[in-house]
């Protein structure tokens, strides 16, 4: 599946597109009707605090950036580029196809129903095993997000029990959470695990 995001067209339009993947669906629908309609797709690169969940799941998925000059980056490097360098965005070209994996958990513990943890997880597999490897999660270190590409730890594996057992092990271990009032450091660290062996065990079960 092609796709492509503008750096000029709103959240709102983007949401309405027909062939969005259904997790950033389901983020973007967390947000009201009014920020989607006045957040550009650029802006809200550069507000990771705002749209911490819409950042952490690009950032697992990875898509192509397209600069103004027609050069072509991952995604990840122009953020962790100096924020002056998402002026050069033209677009960013996702190719997803259906054997991905594009996956969505949060603890939700607020009002609104904001997630105080989320995880967005991405697999590209190749002849069903693992050629890529991408977890990011919200609420569990000082950044608005944590990314952790385990695509070199893990290719050429099958996904099985025991391997989910490893990667969530592997994943807690890169965070560093805070405690706030709305959960400690532990919780955080433990529930980021627990999503994300949920997420792979629903894979593993083929219900999803």
């Amino acid at each position: 599946m092609k796709l492509t995001f503008t750096s000029t067209e709103t959240l709102d339009i983007i949401y309405s597109q027909k062939n969005i993947p259904p997790v950033l669906n389901a983020i973007l629908n967390q947000k009201t009707l009014q920020e989607r309609v006045e957040t550009k797709f650029l802006a809200s690169l550069r507000a990771k605090s705002t749209f911490a969940d819409w950042g952490a799941a690009l950032s697992a998925m990875d898509p192509t950036a397209v600069l103004v000059n027609e050069k072509s980056i991952p995604l990840s490097e122009l953020l962790e580029k100096k924020a002056g360098a998402l002026n050069d965005l033209k677009e960013v070209q996702f190719d997803v196809n259906g054997t991905d994996l594009l996956a969505y958990e949060k603890v939700s513990n607020t009002p609104a129903d904001l997630p105080i943890i989320s995880v967005i997880i991405f697999i590209k597999f190749n002849e069903n095993k693992i050629d890529q490897l991408r977890i990011a999660a919200t609420g569990v270190s000082k950044s608005a997000y944590t990314l952790a590409d385990f695509s070199k730890d893990f290719s050429g594996k099958t996904l099985d029990k025991p391997l989910v057992k490893t990667i969530a092990g592997q994943f807690k271990k890169e965070i560093t959470p805070v405690d706030t009032y709305m959960g400690s450091a532990e919780y955080r660290k433990e529930m980021a695990g627990v999503l994300i062996e949920r997420i792979l065990s629903k894979k593993i079960n083929g219900e999803m």
